[in-house]
């Protein structure tokens, strides 16, 4: 146990798990980023999703004003998590027809 926790070496973590860490995300399809105003991961997102962009990907960003991690828990007491949640549903559908016609 006490050398694992003393391990040296880098955790060696996939680019599948965490797409930041990808060489290139070129030929990534279309995405809707959603970050909260009030959540730790809120940098990892933008970052993401300027990464995206970066690399010619579409990409729709929702700031997630006011909201916090995981509020498309809070859909049934929380309004505005329901309008997010609207949001992408209206994004994805789009999205898809788009994928369809073409």
């Amino acid at each position: 146990m006490r050398r694992s926790i003393a391990r040296r070496d880098p955790i060696e973590i996939s680019p599948l798990a965490a797409p930041l860490l990808a060489d290139t995300l070129e030929g990534m399809p279309p995405a809707f980023v959603a970050v909260a105003e009030n959540d730790i991961l809120r940098d990892s997102g933008l970052a993401y999703a300027r990464r995206l962009e970066q690399s010619g990907v579409p990409v729709t960003l929702d700031q997630g004003e006011g909201l916090i991690h995981g509020y498309l828990l809070a859909t049934t007491w929380c309004a505005a998590a329901r309008d997010k949640q609207a949001l992408m549903i209206d994004w994805l559908k789009s999205t898809n027809k788009q994928a369809q016609s073409s």
